[in-house]
């Protein structure tokens, strides 16, 4: 299957897909309309990478959904986005790394 250069990067973890996701409730499954949407791909182009990931996913009637687990699994931005949401949703806030708690300036 020939990839597009993008997509093999963002497989891989690099590149800027995060940045581009859009804020997802959490729930068991989500349509490739809507990940699509969130993400601003192409349904195409999400069908695409998914395949790439290895990402299994369900049909019911016309709707084919992914579910959480295999975003979890093997889609990092997309979970991502989930995960951030559900937090800022139940005021948690952001968590820092390490490595932006030492970038502070701290008098």
């Amino acid at each position: 299957m020939n990839i597009p250069r993008d997509d093999r990067a963002i497989a891989k973890g690099q590149g800027h897909w995060q940045r581009r996701v859009a804020p997802l409730p959490v729930r068991a499954a989500y349509t490739l309309s809507e990940l699509a949407r969130a993400a601003s791909f192409t349904r195409r182009r999400l069908v695409r990478l998914l395949e790439h990931l290895g990402i299994h996913t369900m049909r019911s009637g016309s709707l084919i959904l992914v579910p959480l687990v295999e975003i979890e699994e093997k889609a990092w931005p997309f979970w991502e986005s989930i995960r951030l949401a559900a937090q800022l949703r139940h005021g948690e806030g952001p968590r820092r790394s390490c490595r932006d708690v030492d970038s502070l300036d701290v008098p």
